[in-house]
């Protein structure tokens, strides 16, 4: 698909990083790390890495967030 990113399959270390950054205070920090978590949801592979290591309750969580660009990323990975 033109513009889909190029995703590796991740590691439980890198998925836990990400984790970490969406309980950031920075707007943009946490922006990233949303959609970094978006983009490896596009991997299969990556999805049981992600469901393992914590990323679902911090993602629902920002469902309610204040900044409509950090509730987007949100839901586009957990609807991956």
């Amino acid at each position: 698909v033109k513009g889909t990113p190029d995703v590796e399959v991740v590691s439980a270390e890198q998925v836990k990083t990400l984790v970490g950054l969406l309980s950031n205070n920075q707007k943009t920090t946490v922006e990233e790390a949303a959609k970094a978590m978006s983009n490896l949801t596009l991997q299969d592979q990556n999805i049981q890495t992600i469901l393992n290591n914590g990323a679902v309750p911090p993602l629902v969580n920002h469902l309610r967030n204040a900044d409509a660009n950090i509730q987007l990323q949100a839901a586009w990975a957990l609807s991956n």
